[in-house]
């Protein structure tokens, strides 16, 4: 009888112990050390895109479901606005599909199921046009595919210049044209001459992409033809 009643006291010492450290456990914060560690001054980023780096440090025995990145254009994006799960702690993210000349605000984010936490907020932007200069080749199919390569440049006030290259059947300093240029997300729209596309040889639109724009151009007496340009 004895021994029964010290058994049953067993048990019941076991079952208050692991009922204990389960209330222990259930009041144990939610509270990783979230850090995002790039800049807009070390974060590699071209015109479309952004790498970003973080970390997550976990707390213990406290399960993180979901972490990564979330991007927005407001200084606090949330994972409502747009992220990017990674499966490790070491997070090391490309975000893709942005546009040129734009702010985007950047955090770290880690999940467990019922708790959402941030790091703090970093503004990351990507490349602008502004004041640089392209290699822009011009193709015309109707003339067994002849180019003409030119370097033009993209100033801040919205106006461009074009100017031949030095290469063999071009002449710079020739066909000097003072246009401009636009953009629409990542649309840009560059025109030869003035700013008005009616009273223009050549108007200009493609897509930013990376380090390099594409797209076709319309002509005043030429079949629409195709061009590309990179960043000298």
């Amino acid at each position: 009888m004895l021994n029964k009643i010290i058994n049953l006291l067993l048990v019941i010492s076991i079952l208050v112990v692991s009922v204990s450290c389960t209330d222990d456990d259930a009041e144990l914060p939610f509270n990783p050390a979230l850090n995002l560690t790039s800049t807009n001054e070390t974060a590699p980023k071209t015109y479309t895109s952004i790498e970003v780096t973080g970390q997550v440090q976990h707390n213990e025995k406290r399960i993180i479901q979901d972490q990564g990145i979330v991007w927005g254009i407001s200084q606090n994006p949330t994972i409502s606005d747009n992220f990017i799960s990674t499966p490790t702690d070491e997070i090391e993210v490309t975000v893709s599909e942005l546009n040129p000349n734009t702010t985007y605000f950047f955090r770290v984010y880690a999940s467990n199921g019922n708790e959402t936490l941030y790091s703090g907020s970093q503004e990351i932007s990507t490349l602008s046009l502004e004041n640089t200069s392209w290699k822009l080749t011009t193709s015309y199919p109707d003339a067994n595919d002849f180019k003409i390569i030119a370097q033009v440049d993209f100033y801040a006030d919205q106006t461009t210049k074009f100017d031949e290259m030095d290469l063999p059947m071009h002449c710079p300093g020739c066909y000097i044209a003072y246009g401009s240029w636009s953009l629409d997300g990542n649309n840009l729209t560059y025109i030869w001459e003035g700013d008005d596309p009616e009273n223009s040889t050549y108007i200009y639109n493609g897509v930013v992409e990376g380090m390099s724009i594409s797209g076709t151009y319309t002509h005043s007496n030429k079949p629409e033809g195709v061009w590309t340009a990179a960043e000298l």
